[in-house]
Parts: structure tokens; sequence; C-alpha cells
């Protein structure tokens, strides 16, 4: 549809008149008949501007204010909606290493480790605070959104995230290789993604201990 470029200029005019307005910005419709036009006022738009057509209808452009706050969570999630789907990861080298899907970010040094959650915290840990010191054979597991589990060749950690509406709180839990037995308090079975990656004698006290 070719329109008349004079009533172009004008209604650009005014939707970058609208887009500087702060926190409000403008959403502009079409329409082609004056009932059309007559509805959308009931329903609070406002007439903006007539742009008349050479070839085929002409059409009435009208406006509303648009709450930005409305637009960021738009904007936000659509962000979300673009997201990858979870899936577990196994880290084995220092550094940080966020998951594709940004519900963690973990990041680990030989005498410490950080159990990060963009949405909501986390917790750090240090070899003076809780004991992680990297040795041979450590790794971290993210097995869900919700938990994680690390190794640091001596001992277990799960460190798990619970949610209640707009509240959430995290929770450290250990295992501890002793020598005759293995000792924990996980409120959740050790996954065999873990344990597959412990040394063998390891895996056999965590199977034994059923």
């Amino acid at each position: 549809m070719q329109t008349n470029i004079p009533l172009i200029l004008a209604a650009s005019t005014l939707i970058l008149a609208g887009c500087s307005t702060t926190p409000r910005t403008w959403e502009y419709k079409e329409v082609s008949s004056v009932s059309e036009k007559n509805t959308l006022c009931r329903q609070g738009w406002k007439y903006a501007a007539f742009v008349h057509a050479e070839r085929g209808a002409d059409a009435f452009l009208m406006k509303r204010k648009v709450e930005k706050r409305k637009v960021d969570i738009q904007t936000a999630a659509l962000a979300v909606a673009t997201l990858p789907p979870f899936h577990s990861m196994l880290i084995t080298v220092f550094g940080t290493h966020p998951t594709p899907d940004s519900s963690w970010k973990i990041g680990v040094s030989e005498d410490s480790i950080d159990f990060a959650r963009p949405a909501s915290g986390g917790m750090s840990f240090t070899a003076d605070s809780h004991g992680w010191r990297a040795q041979a054979g450590w790794f971290v597991f993210i097995e869900s959104e919700s938990r994680v589990w690390a190794y640091d060749g001596d001992r277990l950690y799960l460190y798990t995230e619970t949610s209640n509406g707009n509240n959430s709180w995290g929770a450290i839990y250990y295992g501890v290789f002793r020598a005759t037995n293995f000792d924990s308090n996980f409120p959740c079975a050790v996954p065999s993604e873990v344990i597959s990656h412990l040394p063998e004698q390891k895996q056999k006290d965590i199977q034994t201990r059923g």
C-alpha cells in the first residue's frame, strides 16, 4: 500500500515523541473503518493521524500508552523463552562455567568453589570455611536446576537450592569417606553420574552404604 509521504512523516514524528515518554511508551495500530476506530477509542486508544493511501484503503492511526514495566516484562519473558532447556553438566577444569540455560554459574579454583544462581544468589565455599581443596580427580556435576554435586578428591558435597514463591535458600550437605565406611547426610541418593566418576573403591563404599 503506497501512502501519503507527508502523513507518514507526521506519524513517525508522533511515534518518536511517544517513545521518549518515560516511564510509558506508545503502542500503535492501524484500522481501516470508523467503527473500528470508535471501538478502540472506547477501549482507551487515542486517534493519532489519518493515513491516506493512493491505492487500497485509507486508515486511521491509533495509539495508546503502555507502561514501560509491561514492555520490559514482555522483553524478559521473550528472552527466557529463547533460552535452551536445562542439561546436566560435568566440570573438570578450573574457571567459571555458566550453564546454557543460565540457571547456574559455577566458579571453581583449587581452594574455593562458588555455587552461583544468577536468579537468586548462591553460596561460596573456601578451604577455610567449608574445607574445599581441589585435589587429583576432583569434579563438579550439575545434576538439575536445583542440585549440584562436587567432589574435591576427598569429600563429596551436595549444594541444593529451594524456592518458594519469591523466596529461595541454599543448603549444603557432606559425604565423608572414612576408613571403613561412607558417611553422609544427603537428602537424596547419589546419582549414577556422580558415582561413576569417583575412584573405584569410593564407588564401592557408596554402593555398599546403599
